[in-house]
């Protein structure tokens, strides 16, 4: 299986959603089985239509090349909301961190785990490495104890 991970739009660097939808619709002939979307919001929208950077490449690539999306998915409703965009599996990064069990929360009717911050105590419980909490220090906001 290869899948390939994209950013939607880099203006930083001089990459626009066009490009990058672009690439996305040629990949399937390069043999790439899956694109992975790097929204960090899943719920941003194209200054150009207003329509979600799920949605383009949705549009752009067809139904039959599975799209994962990504990006600040936190809730049930967040995630049932990038599906109705036309992504085949939500992505979740930072919600898993301080919540590995996710996926078992939603079924069990939990459609908001708690967000930062977590205290260290409450991230070593779901199985984070003293070198992990360390390295989320680094994301502001995201581990209580006021350590740098």
């Amino acid at each position: 299986l290869i899948a390939v991970r994209l950013s939607p739009q880099l203006p930083t660097i001089g990459v626009t959603l066009e490009d990058s939808v672009a690439l996305a619709a040629m990949l399937p002939e390069w043999g790439v089985d899956l694109i992975h979307l790097s929204c960090w919001d899943v719920t941003l929208r194209a200054d150009t239509d207003g329509q979600t950077f799920t949605h383009h490449y949705r549009q752009a690539l067809g139904p039959q090349m599975p799209l994962i999306s990504t990006g600040g998915v936190w809730s049930r409703a967040e995630a049932d909301f990038v599906l109705r965009e036309g992504a085949d599996l939500v992505g979740v990064a930072r919600a898993a961190i301080g919540h590995p069990d996710w996926p078992l929360q939603l079924m069990r009717g939990v459609h908001e785990p708690s967000r930062p911050p977590f205290t260290p105590a409450q991230l070593a419980k779901a199985a984070l490495s003293p070198t992990f909490i360390d390295y989320m220090r680094r994301w502001s906001g995201f581990v209580t104890d006021g350590r740098p």
